[in-house]
């Protein structure tokens, strides 16, 4: 099965690695959800109901800069993709909620049902639309 480079980093399916690879994934998927987890709880102790990823990301970026909330002092912030995963571990988890498809909130009990909240993908356009010498 051919890989592309997007499906190389996909950390959320480890199913095709070796157990004791899984399992130290596990493991830092596990820590690394508790961690955005924690953004979103201090989020909501600042008065913040729900956080979208950017406002997360925002948050990890500064974290990471000064060294807070469990992030070790000029460390790097995953893609987006890798911070969704995290967060909808978290989800998983029971560590904090999805109030939304767009938004995570400290209420562990609320959860939109459809975890996917990435953009729709854009129509994908067909030969004869893409073809300048369709029809000639």
């Amino acid at each position: 099965k051919y890989m592309t480079n997007a499906s190389l980093f996909n950390f959320a399916d480890l199913a095709d690695l070796p157990q004791n690879l899984q399992e130290a994934l596990e493991t830092q998927t596990t820590d690394n959800a508790r961690r955005y987890a924690d953004i979103v709880k201090a989020g909501a102790a600042q008065g913040f109901k729900s956080l979208n990823i950017r406002q997360i990301e925002a948050v990890a970026h500064r974290a990471a800069k000064l060294g807070e909330l469990g992030f070790i002092a000029g460390s790097e912030i995953p893609t987006t993709a890798t911070v969704r995963a995290y967060l909808n571990a978290a989800v998983d988890l029971k560590l904090i909620g999805k109030p939304t498809r767009n938004s995570y909130g400290a209420d562990a009990s609320v959860v939109v049902e459809g975890d996917s909240d990435e953009e729709p993908a854009a129509p994908v356009a067909t030969a004869s639309e893409v073809d300048v010498l369709a029809g000639i």
